[in-house]
């Protein structure tokens, strides 16, 4: 192996010019047929008139901007009367050891049940 790797490295030195444009022209065509390649497919997927599309664009109606692949929250701090919240500190401290909890459910009904919100 070692007297193939041999020869194959005295060939490009020897003739290094044919070697430099060989690879040249390889990465052009490289380049070339990455710029002639097809988009990437959509990634999008749904299923029009399912309960899951209903739900999500129900989602989408009632809170815009906001996507279905994970919750998020806001908190807004107010600072004390006369200070800034630029230290981290002062926001823990504005904020208090815990945010207000959020209101109680008025009903809640197990998955199973006959008042379950599915749409038949």
């Amino acid at each position: 192996m070692a007297s193939v790797l041999y020869r194959l490295g005295r060939l490009a030195y020897r003739r290094r010019r044919y070697v430099v444009v060989l690879w040249v022209a390889a990465l052009a065509a490289l380049a070339f047929a990455a710029a002639k390649a097809p988009p990437a497919p959509d990634e999008a997927f749904s299923i029009p008139g399912t309960e899951s599309e209903k739900a999500f664009d129900l989602l989408d109606e009632r809170f815009p901007g906001t996507t279905a692949n994970g919750a998020f929250a806001r908190i807004a701090f107010v600072a004390p009367a006369g200070r800034a919240l630029h230290r981290p500190e002062i926001a823990h401290q504005a904020a208090g050891d815990q945010p207000a909890p959020p209101p109680p459910a008025a009903v809640a009904v197990g998955p199973a049940s006959a008042e379950s919100a599915s749409v038949r």
